[in-house]
């Protein structure tokens, strides 16, 4: 805390400062008698900006805010590159899996295992994926600690959080190739041998 002395207004001039008001009514409605008062108690008073606190502090979070939806906007970007990459990547796993494919369920493998085999092949990228994020996220969350509000650097309800949206997005793609293997008619794969 800075020191700070209170002196009557009448003793020294002061020609920089606010005013503070506490209204039991609507503040907006006390903004041109606030100011008529300090103009009958020096008209040569500049008055520079008037405005109700949740004006002032709206104002001086703004920047924050701007901050904040740009990193949400830019992770949301990422979510879905994520998610359209790793089903990209099943799909073309799938697609040059197709002969094998078609041979597992000509032997009488069933839709629904064929399914299991590409999603569970997805969910172990996805678990490579988890345990490398978490451990880059428990050394880079010192590079963002400032602005972090209300959330502790490691806090785990956030990064358990953060693992169930990744983990439903990643099981998310890795289903739409898996549904895409298991409509695959085994006569028509093994011809195109």
């Amino acid at each position: 805390m800075r020191p700070a002395m209170y002196q009557p207004f009448a003793q020294e001039e002061v020609f920089a400062g606010s005013l503070v008001v506490r209204s039991s009514t609507d503040p907006s409605t006390l903004l041109v008698p606030a100011t008529q008062v300090v103009r009958q108690v020096d008209p040569r008073v500049p008055i520079g900006k008037v405005g109700t606190l949740a004006e002032l502090r709206d104002e001086s979070v703004s920047s924050q805010r701007i901050n904040a939806l740009l990193v949400s906007g830019f992770g949301a970007v990422a979510l879905l590159i994520a998610a359209v990459g790793l089903a990209g990547v099943l799909g073309f796993s799938a697609s040059q899996r197709i002969n094998e494919i078609g041979v597992r369920m000509s032997l009488g493998a069933h839709p629904s295992q064929v399914r299991r085999m590409i999603v569970l092949e997805g969910a172990t990228l996805l678990a490579i994926g988890l345990v490398m994020g978490g451990l880059a996220s428990v050394f880079a969350t010192g590079v963002v600690e400032g602005m972090l509000f209300g959330v502790t650097r490691n806090d785990p309800t956030t990064l358990a959080g953060v693992a169930a949206l990744m983990a439903l997005v990643g099981v998310t793609a890795a289903w739409i190739p898996a549904m895409r293997a298991s409509s695959i008619q085994p006569v028509e794969a093994l011809r195109s041998e």
